[in-house]
């Protein structure tokens, strides 16, 4: 199955489906907003690794987790800020 949408890929010069996770300590996400691919995800959404497509979402994947400090979904709730507790 073929996404629907291209990315910018800056580092290979190419048009992706998905964007490369070999760059910087989480890889790229495409972003829907620029149809480019992101180091950090705009405010308000989310890399999410967990999917094939590596896209910038506003809600997390089931059984991950928002991080506002890396703009990422993770497997473990993030203490900080302390939502809970």
């Amino acid at each position: 199955m073929t996404p629907g949408y291209l990315y910018a890929d800056y580092q290979s010069r190419l048009c992706v489906y998905r964007c490369p996770d070999n760059f910087g300590p989480y890889g790229t996400f495409g972003d829907n907003d620029t149809n480019t691919c992101v180091y950090r995800c705009p405010p308000g959404s989310f890399g999410d690794w967990q999917t094939p497509y590596r896209y910038c979402i506003k809600v997390c994947t089931a059984g991950t987790f928002a991080d506002e400090l890396s703009q990422t979904c993770v497997s473990v709730c993030p203490a900080s800020p302390p939502y809970f507790g």
